[in-house]
């Protein structure tokens, strides 16, 4: 099922920048991670999805300035509690996977469809504090 869901979101000919996470930013208390690219960040019929760990997120701004993406995925402090350091990060074009998928098959997922997931690291509250 999974390879059908992939194989249809390629023709649509939607696919993610080379994105990397840049930091967290507190904003009037709501939590903002953000992720960025040399490219913008096309929307077309899905949504862009931030895994963390366990946790997914698809509430997000963004903006596109010089041909440069940025997406600010925004979570509130409860939220931001249940991270995990050394958890693992992946962006996603749509919502590919259940947050109970293994690590392997995430791997997997990006590896063989990097245009619609992306492995970014692994998440730190210290490394990216702003």
């Amino acid at each position: 099922m999974l390879n059908l869901i992939v194989a249809n979101a390629q023709s649509f000919g939607q696919s993610l920048p080379v994105a990397k996470l840049q930091g967290l930013y507190n904003v009037q208390g709501i939590i903002e991670l953000a992720v960025v690219a040399e490219s913008p960040f096309y929307v077309g019929a899905n949504v862009f999805v931030l895994h963390i760990g366990d946790v997914a997120f698809d509430r997000y701004h963004q903006t596109d300035i010089d041909q440069k993406g940025s997406l600010r995925f925004i979570m509130s402090k409860e939220e931001y509690s249940l991270l995990q350091n050394g958890a693992a990060v992946f962006l996603s074009y749509g919502n590919l996977f259940d947050e109970q998928l293994p690590i392997a098959e995430r791997n997997r997922i990006a590896n063989e469809s990097p245009d619609l997931c992306q492995y970014l690291g692994n998440f730190s509250k210290e490394k990216f504090k702003k």
